[in-house]
């Protein structure tokens, strides 16, 4: 495939080598083609509901979706409110291909590669995913080699914060309760000063409870953005940002309880010593004296099976909502800074420069070590992590761009440089034989039944431990990128071409503010400095769209992409930088006047040099880390997704996603080679739906509803792990009123989410949704 993708780029690039050769000039584009600021931000105006018209993610600069040869997906702003999400998991929940988890919104898998795939206005985003101020969240599926370099195959997530307004003053406020002890407070401010001068501000509040037990959540959200027009053809807008995050930490509950069903509660299998012999070691070993084990070297064990045994129903016998620890939490706090600079030079050249500057800090206490693991009895046998990560980014994007006419055709050029400098701090402890260690540990809780022992408590455990923070790791992450795409239109706009090749380098290293023993240059050799390898590369993208009626399109794509690999072992030995390649082929539909609008999509994913930990060589040697390289997992599926609205007052979007391979394809481990990908259903589907009643008694009352079906999936690729999660088919409901109180809108809006309170298992790390959950919310504009 990756041949492919370097001969259909070569291809797409003759539009920018043959006007170059031909002998008349370009020419100025015509009037309706001259390049405009707009067409560099995308606004709720370019929204009708649920239907997005345009999308900036895919190409760099605003264009119709339905012309774009690459599948995107769009969360409006409306949808956003109308399922009533917090988070971003929340929302991309009715994207196809979309995975999330319901611990951790900073987890998505994309067509079934996992990561940290997200980024806020083009610019990399690490955390707290909410959805305040969101105008929309963009998904651009597949190929994404130019725009966004280091990514994974499967595609980017993208959410855009919305922009002040020029036309009107108002102010938007919103309160939302809910059961658990949610409550919600939102405002948000429109002010344009001048004409040429607007700003929007936004605060934010939230303070909700949960079903479990000392489970908290604590979150203040402000906002400022201003936009100045010094000139028709100028835009320098500002943004800051800054969200603050406490909660209950929920890798306290014991709920992901990972055994083997001829070990747990086996009242034959001798009591194992706790002090030394972790669970996973025991349970292997067990197994290995009865000759069940198909690997008694691996550490880990086959069959597998959890709380999913039917034996035991389908919740957890030891207590989805018992707790470890009592005052396990975790406190999160961003800091963001964008400044992003439009100047149109002439009617064909445009300059762009975008600044980013990002503050991101996650401290946290909470159980580690063995606490998925329990022992024959049921027991488990933890300890304590006290960690903090402090990640200080700074980016700086430039981009020109060209638009003009030849060859029969518009031709839209962009030539861009990007830069990307991180400071990732990690304090930790630094032990007698000068190792560091990522975080202090506290002392080892034995014997502990969830549900009969009490809850322990972290600082407790931290303090008996006598460990504290005494060493500083610092990394340094520098990455270069230049970048040249195109865009052309030829045969009376019926051809849609989008090609390039992005350069990017990369460079990483360590300093520890003591000597350690365990870098990955000189493994065993006191040193305060440590280095990543990864090497250069380039990255080609490709892709066409032909339309064979105004309303009826082909496209096909395809793209290579390039991650930095700084795995090291103990060795000294590197691994390549991860090469990934997406192709797809598709069907883009825009019927019925843009109110059936659709898109079928096969796509074909590769993703190589992966590095695997080799857990057998770490236990041989009791040397760590040692990986095994020259992994690759590839996924190919099909995917498809409907929005329809056939009336004004009825909106309908379904979506569908469904694989007919997820594995690894390849590995220095045989075993390996076949397992499936973490948690990738076959054949997921979602549809929500909304009608409004617009006339009669009922005027003003909004329905809608939502379904979500996921089949059962493996929950691990690990060939000795063979758990497999559930199906499970959701319901949510909302109502939704509107009223005028004196002279004013007012909007009452009731959600149901999980409508039959059904337990289940969600996203890649197999733990609990949440049961039912009910909300209230009251919304007006002064």
């Amino acid at each position: 495939m990756k041949s492919l993708a370097r001969l259909l780029c070569a291809f797409a690039a003759l539009p920018a080598v043959l006007p170059a050769q031909s002998a008349a000039p370009a020419a100025k584009p015509a009037p309706d083609d001259l390049i405009k600021l707009e067409e560099f931000t995308v606004s709720g105006t370019a929204a009708t509901g649920y239907r997005a018209a345009n999308s900036i993610t895919a190409t760099g600069i605003g264009a119709k979706i339905s012309e774009i040869p690459i599948p995107i997906s769009v969360v409006t702003n409306e949808l956003i409110g109308d399922v009533q999400a917090d988070t971003l998991s929340d929302a991309l929940k009715y994207v196809p291909g979309v995975g999330t988890s319901p611990r951790n919104e900073s987890t998505f898998l994309v067509r079934g590669f996992s990561g940290l795939i997200s980024y806020r206005n083009g610019q990399y985003r690490r955390q707290l995913f909410t959805t305040y101020n969101v105008e929309r969240i963009e998904v651009a599926k597949g190929a994404a080699g130019i725009f966004f370099g280091t990514v994974r195959p499967g595609g980017v997530i993208n959410y855009i914060t919305a922009r002040p307004k020029f036309d009107a003053a108002y102010t938007d406020g919103k309160v939302t309760v809910g059961d658990h002890e949610y409550y919600k407070f939102e405002l948000t401010h429109n002010q344009p000063l001048t004409k040429k001068f607007a700003v929007l501000a936004n605060v934010a509040y939230l303070d909700a409870g949960g079903d479990q037990q000392f489970e908290f959540l604590r979150e203040g959200y402000a906002n400022v953005t201003f936009q100045w027009k010094p000139t028709p053809n100028q835009s320098l807008v500002f943004e800051a940002e800054g969200i603050n995050r406490s909660r209950f930490y929920l890798s306290s509950y014991g709920s992901r309880a990972v055994s083997n069903s001829r070990y747990l509660f086996n009242r034959a299998v001798p009591a194992a010593n706790q002090t030394t012999t972790a669970a996973a070691t025991a349970i292997r070993n067990w197994l290995t004296s009865q000759g069940f084990s198909a690997n008694p070297t691996a550490a880990n064990f086959a069959p597998t099976f959890d709380i999913f045994a039917p034996a035991y129903g389908p919740s957890d016998p030891l207590g989805r909502t018992v707790s470890l620890t009592t005052d396990a939490r975790q406190t999160q706090k961003s800091r963001t800074l964008d400044l992003s600079y439009l100047v149109k030079i002439t009617d064909s050249l445009v300059w762009q420069t975008d600044l980013n500057q990002a503050y991101d800090n996650t401290t946290g206490l909470q159980p580690s070590t063995g606490d998925t693991n329990p022992y024959a009895d049921g027991s488990f046998r933890f300890n304590f992590e006290h960690f903090i990560n402090i990640r200080d980014s700074w980016n700086a994007d430039t981009k020109l761009n060209w638009r003009f006419d030849a060859l029969g055709g518009n031709h839209t050029w962009q030539l861009g440089y990007e830069f990307q400098k991180v400071n990732f701090l990690r304090p930790g402890y630094l032990d007698a034989a000068n190792r560091y260690n990522n975080s202090p540990m506290g002392a080892f809780v034995y014997n502990f039944f969830p549900g009969v022992t009490a809850p322990v408590s972290t600082t407790a455990g931290m303090r008996a431990s006598g460990q504290d923070f005494n060493i500083r790791r610092t990394t340094y992450d520098d990455q270069h990128s230049g970048f040249f795409a195109g865009q052309s239109r030829y045969l009376k706009d019926r051809l849609h071409l989008v090609y390039g090749v992005r350069y990017q380098e990369f460079k990483n290293t360590t300093h520890f503010s003591k000597p350690v023993t365990n870098t990955g240059l000189r493994p065993g050799v006191l040193s305060t400095y440590d280095e990543g390898r990864a090497d250069p590369g380039w990255t080609p993208q490709v892709a066409a769209l032909f339309k064979l009626t105004p309303e009826v399109s082909v496209f096909a794509n395809a793209s290579e992409a390039v991650e930095p690999n700084f795995a090291i072992d103990a060795d000294g030995n590197a691994s390549q930088p991860i090469e990934s390649s997406s192709a797809d082929f598709g069907l883009k539909t825009e019927l019925f006047a843009g109110r059936l609008v659709s898109t079928l999509t096969y796509y074909d994913l590769e993703r190589g040099n992966l590095a695997y930990r080799d857990t057998l060589r770490e236990a041989t040697t009791s040397k760590s880390p040692y990986f095994l390289y020259g992994n690759t997992e590839s996924s190919k599926g099909f995917e498809g997704e409907i929005n329809w609205s056939p009336v004004d007052n009825y909106q309908l979007i379904l979506a569908l996603n469904h694989f007919t391979e997820a594995k690894v394809t390849k590995s220095n481990d045989p075993t390996r080679v076949g397992t499936a990908l973490n948690y990738n259903p076959d054949t997921s589907y979602t549809l929500w739906n909304r009608y409004e009643f617009r006339t009669g008694p009922l005027k003003g009352l909004a329905v809608g509803a939502g379904l979500r079906y996921s089949e059962a999936a493996r929950l691990t690729g690990d060939p000795q792990n063979t758990i497999m999660m559930p199906s499970f088919t959701t319901a949510d409901l909302m109502l939704s009123q509107k009223f005028k109180v004196g002279g004013r809108d007012l909007r009452v809006q009731l959600n149901v989410k999980n409508l039959t309170d059904k337990l289940y298992r969600d996203g890649t790390d197999g733990y609990f949704a949440d049961k039912r959950r009910i909300f209230l919310s009251v919304k007006t504009r002064f």
